[in-house]
């Protein structure tokens, strides 16, 4: 990844390193993976899962894309059996991470 990419994803990815444990299920953007490496089970998925039956320890959206996809987990949670409860943990001006919460 180009240093100007990869300097844009340090702080989510620095974020979810902390937070996460390889085994739960993260649904991001794809470029997050250069910086996670295939240790995390990182899903690129604009759905928060709800097509694909994923329940996402995290999710992670784009500051670009937020403006809708803030809300993608209201309108998708319970519709395919997700949890419904998570919060912002994490905020730059390039990602928001939200972790869930039980």
């Amino acid at each position: 990844a180009s240093p100007q990419f990869r300097d844009a994803t340090v702080g989510v990815v620095q974020a979810l390193k902390s937070a996460a444990r390889p085994n739960e299920a993260i649904l991001g953007p794809a470029e997050l993976i250069f910086g996670l490496g295939y240790d995390y089970r990182l899903r690129d998925d604009g759905d928060a899962g709800a097509f694909r039956r994923v329940d996402p320890a995290f999710v992670v959206y784009r500051e670009a894309d937020t403006p809708t996809t803030a809300d993608v987990i209201e309108e998708n949670c319970g519709v395919q059996g997700l949890s419904c409860r998570f919060a912002l943990s994490y905020r730059d001006s390039a990602y928001r991470l939200y972790k869930r919460v039980r």
